[in-house]
């Protein structure tokens, strides 16, 4: 009874401390909004920002839509944002300054916190400058960091500390405001957690993480925040007390996560729920739009779609230098696990890395239509698993206290062979987008007469097709177009296009899951119904730019001078080699660190039934 008291008092005091949360930071905001902007300031940083454009990188800063933003280049800058940071922190403020704070123009389901800071620090230095002082504190939070942490546990996890960290690309986190709210919640618990660990009592945990959660929501615009809570929670739990039991630290992990979520999700809906009074708008049913469109849930994304995301994520770290990183660190592993000095044992804290690992992976799965549609950013989310399995890796080493057995490093060696045999099975289960198309041509419309069809010879380049784009423009609101892809007489896929939904588009996408045999000659079949208006096809003039897919287009047994302006996105196995090199790395390194918790559990199993078969 007394324990269920226990609890519900604890969650009062949560709740308590989310309402005080959503008070105090909408006060700040009304009140940084009383304060006048330094013109001066706030032109120089715009300029200095619009020089660089929208989506530079940090290595070369200069804007291209299409070489940074689709790529997936470490070091890419979020110039849009912080573009938006600025207007919202240099704000000529009119009217009410707290209505101003809730409604933010359009952004009202974000808090916009950061303007606190930002608002303040404008008044005595500009973009520029900011900059600069945040590349001090950046470096000298991490430092103290590190060293605490090869002081007291050593230099291996010091290092993975300072992997994690590269893997994350500083560069782009100087230069960026975006990026570099959750750094700084991240890395101040984390020195709170080394320099007064003992501060961090049982009771103490679920409030602290509380606090995090809240700050993550005041002051991100959901770029990597699980960070917030994963970094610190890693170094809480690699300098807690050794020789506890695995349970202990598992529950650590959590409680830290529910209250977290609590402190995270409490503080957005107290910002819906207030900016809803304040600005007389269903602000919560706006948010809710929005959450169900991040997650994917409006789109029902498919659990392909959902993996997407994950590998998608996942190929920033095919960046040369983070691969060599990544690789360094595990022949190192296996050199330690074979070297006949040192072997590999389980640690109590391994299942607790491992759950806090896992948590990359539901983010990535849960926030599937945001993290695809932003990786450029999101990939850091990643961060959390690389240092997981990193500390799980660095603490699994012990030194033999006499020369392991030959029958140890004969399994040791098995095993490993059984480990690089699957990571190389499930790297040639990965799949990526094979883009091809003939559209960025001079192009020619030829109409569909009634009754007639368009035939073209359409032959795949691979298996299987997940996208498919036709040019098509039409004045009719009646009628269907109708697309078949036919093998001799048969109609293997059919696409049927509404010409009423088309009255205001030139170029029609989308998504199919078309497979295809080898090497085989398909038709693709074109033909109207019940259409009142023209309907035109729009074909490449004189074969100008043509895509290897399509042959001869005919209408009426005439040949037609071009190809249909199509694009086509194939999923196939990766075509690099060094991307099947780097994807059997990352397989590897993850698998190794899921050996450990399976074997446990396969051994725990072998010895219940063999302690059952002898009572028997």
């Amino acid at each position: 009874m007394k324990s269920v008291q226990k609890k519900i008092v604890g969650l009062l005091k949560v709740l308590a401390m989310i309402v005080a949360g959503v008070l105090l930071g909408a006060i700040l905001i009304t009140l940084v909004y009383c304060i006048p902007v330094n013109q001066t300031n706030a032109q120089k940083s715009i300029d200095s920002l619009e020089g660089e454009g929208w989506y530079p990188s940090a290595t070369q800063l200069k804007s291209s839509l299409d070489t940074y933003f689709h790529s997936y280049l470490p070091g890419v800058l979020d110039g849009a944002t912080d573009g938006l940071m600025l207007a919202k922190a240099t704000r000529q403020i009119e009217g009410n300054p707290l209505w101003e704070a809730m409604n933010m123009e359009g952004y009202t389901y974000y808090w916009h916190g950061y303007v606190v800071i930002l608002r303040v620090l404008l008044l005595f230095m500009d973009y520029e400058q900011f900059r600069f002082l945040n590349c001090i504190l950046q470096l000298m939070m991490m430092f103290f960091v590190a060293h605490f942490i090869w002081e007291k546990k050593g230099q291996r996890y010091a290092l993975a500390l300072l992997t994690s960290y590269f893997l994350m690309m500083p560069m782009a986190m100087f230069l960026s405001l975006q990026f570099s709210w959750i750094f700084y919640i991240a890395m101040a618990l984390s020195l709170l957690i080394c320099y007064r660990h003992t501060w961090f009592t049982e009771k103490r945990i679920p409030y602290i993480f509380v606090i995090a959660g809240m700050l993550t929501s005041f002051l991100d615009l959901l770029t990597y925040p699980l960070y917030t809570w994963a970094f610190p929670l890693f170094l809480l739990i690699l300098l807690s007390e050794d020789g506890q039991k695995a349970l202990n630290y598992v529950k650590t992990v959590f409680v830290s996560g529910l209250c977290w979520i609590l402190g995270y999700a409490g503080m957005w809906f107290g910002k819906w729920a207030l900016a809803g009074w304040i600005v007389h708008r269903n602000v919560i049913q706006e948010a809710w739009k929005e959450v169900l469109f991040r997650s994917g849930s409006e789109e029902s994304l498919n659990l392909i779609a959902r993996l997407e995301a994950l590998y998608d994520n996942w190929k920033h770290y095919e960046y040369p230098l983070y691969t060599a990183l990544l690789a360094i660190w595990l022949t190192w592993f296996i050199y330690k696990s074979l070297n006949g000095k040192t072997q590999i044992v389980r640690q109590e804290k391994n299942g607790a890395y491992l759950l806090i690992t896992l948590s990359s992976f539901v983010w990535y799965f849960v926030l599937a239509n945001h993290t695809l549609g932003h990786h450029f950013f999101t990939y850091r989310i990643w961060g959390v698993a690389i240092t997981g399995i990193l500390f799980l890796l660095c603490g699994s080493i012990t030194t033999c206290k006499d020369n392991c057995s030959g029958r140890d490093r004969i399994y040791t060696f098995c095993k490993w062979g059984i480990l690089c045999i699957l990571a190389v099975m499930l790297t040639l289960t990965a799949r990526e987008d094979v883009s091809v198309l003939n559209g960025n041509v001079e192009y020619q419309e030829i109409e569909l007469p009634k009754g007639e069809q368009i035939e073209e010879e359409f032959l795949p380049s691979f298996p299987r097709v997940k996208n498919f784009a036709m040019g098509i423009r039409t004045e009719s609101v009646k009628g269907q177009c109708i697309i078949e892809i036919r093998d001799d007489e048969k109609t293997l896929y059919e696409l049927n296009w509404k010409l009423a939904e088309l009255a205001d588009t030139e170029y029609v996408q989308v998504p199919v899951d078309w497979n295809f045999k080898r090497d085989s000659n398909y038709r693709i079949v074109i033909h109207l119904e019940e259409n009142e208006g023209p309907v035109y096809l729009r074909f490449t003039k004189d074969n100008v730019n043509p895509m290897l897919e399509l042959g001869v287009a005919k209408i009426g047994g005439d040949i037609i001078s071009g190809q249909l302006t199509s694009g086509i996105v194939y999923s196939y196995r990766p075509l690099s080699k060094y991307t099947l090199l780097f994807l059997t790395i990352s397989w590897l390194g993850l698998l190794t660190a899921l050996s450990f918790e399976v074997e446990q559990i396969v051994m725990w199993v072998f010895h219940r039934l063999k302690r059952n078969t002898g009572k028997t």
